[in-house]
């Protein structure tokens, strides 16, 4: 299963949106990132079967976590900027 798609998707023009979709845009990244490390984990559980499957998985997975924590931060900072007089 290949995740790069959604990866690239959820990293679309987040800077634009407002907080609500912002919000909205990090609960799905949580959940999918929640899928991909299912998806790891049963990898993992199955080596040496498809050991040649980890380092994209692994890689796929670390780069929508990172992505997650970006856009936690910026959400962080956007909030207080909204909450600033």
């Amino acid at each position: 299963m290949t995740h790069s798609a959604t990866v690239w998707q959820l990293n679309q023009d987040y800077e634009s949106l407002d907080l609500d979709a912002l919000r909205q845009r990090i609960r799905a990244l949580n959940s999918k990132a929640g899928q991909m490390k299912m998806d790891l984990h049963d990898l993992a559980e199955g080596l040496p079967a498809d050991f040649d499957k980890l380092p994209a998985l692994a890689t796929e997975t670390h780069s929508l976590f990172a992505l997650l924590d970006h856009l936690r931060s910026h959400l962080r900072v956007r909030e207080q900027q909204d909450s600033q007089p």
